[in-house]
């Protein structure tokens, strides 16, 4: 299932799939149980970030914050467009979520390494942590983050 998701995520078809409104279905379930008792948080490494993102795009008011870290955003042009129109928009969604990314071996550097989050940063607020690695995959791995 995660590698049907990762393909696509990679062709750009993956915000509309029905799996993705499976996992949109499955949060709106846990808001009707648990309602506004419970403050939610959204996390997710990947495609875990992908599907974060998402449902926090939907469904932001029942959710604080949503901190994704090395989104796959994949081929998604309607994406892209919007981060294009960054200083335009004005998604009240926006404001809460948290992008973290891994950078390059150096600071001064205007692209990202890691080539499968490489656009997931331009929503909300972006931090990118610069770390020495050895591949790509490395660069993507959430291990990263843990050091």
């Amino acid at each position: 299932s995660d590698f049907k998701n990762n393909l696509k995520i990679l062709r750009g078809n993956f915000r509309d799939s029905k799996k993705m409104k499976e996992y949109i279905k499955d949060f709106e379930e846990i808001l009707k149980k648990f309602g506004k008792k419970y403050k939610y948080f959204l996390t997710g490494h990947s495609l875990g970030g992908r599907i974060a993102f998402e449902i926090y795009r939907k469904k932001y008011y029942g959710i604080k914050e949503c901190h994704i870290f090395n989104a796959g955003f994949g081929l998604d042009l309607e994406y892209y467009k919007d981060i294009l129109k960054t200083k335009k928009r004005d998604y009240p969604w926006e404001k809460n979520i948290y992008n973290y990314h891994i950078g390059g071996k150096l600071k001064e550097t205007t692209l990202d390494d890691d080539p499968i989050s490489v656009l997931s940063g331009g929503y909300g607020k972006s931090y990118t942590f610069y770390e020495n690695f050895n591949s790509y995959f490395a660069a993507h791995s959430i291990n990263e983050f843990l050091k």
